[in-house]
């Protein structure tokens, strides 16, 4: 009832679906701001310039980074990215991310009442891990993970739209299916329906 509405919804409103890279964005937006909250309920002065830094490799490294620093500038605090030196303050705090998992899948494929276009459903879904570090000790200070997800359905035909090239993360394969398996429902509709004319022409 859900998947239809979604799909119902999204077709009378002639939308256009939000790309991979969209979704993937609002899913580490949330994963921040859920770490960022419990970092501040700890004791993080506000003269303190904090680096932020990546833990390790990962393609989408820059779009966490980028949410994270501005989620930081936003709350006040003065920061810099790992590796920029600054002339006029000495940080004391690093703040480390690590990207558990970013992805997006296509669980399924479906047609409303087995005709008509084929939509997919998409799932995107981040969790992440932070660090925070006093880097005069190096003692960990504090540690959070976070994770978000979120789930729609877009037309297949759109495929090409919703994923991008630059960015191999945000592409993902899917099961091809037969014809057989979208003409089942058909079939399946076409003998309950020939069941019934049967049972009320003989009544």
């Amino acid at each position: 009832m859900a998947t239809g509405l979604v799909i119902a919804q999204r077709a009378l409103a002639g939308q256009e679906p939000p790309t991979n890279l969209d979704l993937l964005k609002e899913a580490v937006e949330e994963a921040v701001l859920a770490a960022t909250d419990k970092l501040f309920e700890t004791e993080v002065p506000e003269s303190t310039t904090v680096i932020v830094a990546s833990g390790a490799e990962h393609k989408a490294n820059w779009l966490v980074e980028d949410v994270l620093l501005h989620d930081l500038v936003g709350r006040g605090l003065r920061v810099r990215r790992s590796g920029k030196t600054a002339a006029l303050d000495t940080a004391s705090l690093e703040l480390s991310f690590r990207i558990i998992d970013i992805s997006v899948g296509y669980p399924s494929q479906a047609r409303r009442w087995g005709l008509g276009r084929v939509w997919v459903q998409r799932e995107v879904a981040t969790n992440l891990t932070f660090e925070l570090v006093d880097l005069s000790s190096g003692q960990v200070k504090w540690i959070q993970d976070a994770e978000a997800s979120r789930t729609d359905w877009f037309r297949h035909s759109r495929l090409s739209a919703v994923e991008s090239k630059a960015h191999p993360f945000t592409r993902a394969s899917f099961e091809k299916r037969s014809w057989a398996r979208y003409l089942e429902p058909v079939i399946v509709s076409g003998v309950i329906g020939g069941l019934v004319y049967i049972f009320y022409s003989h009544r």
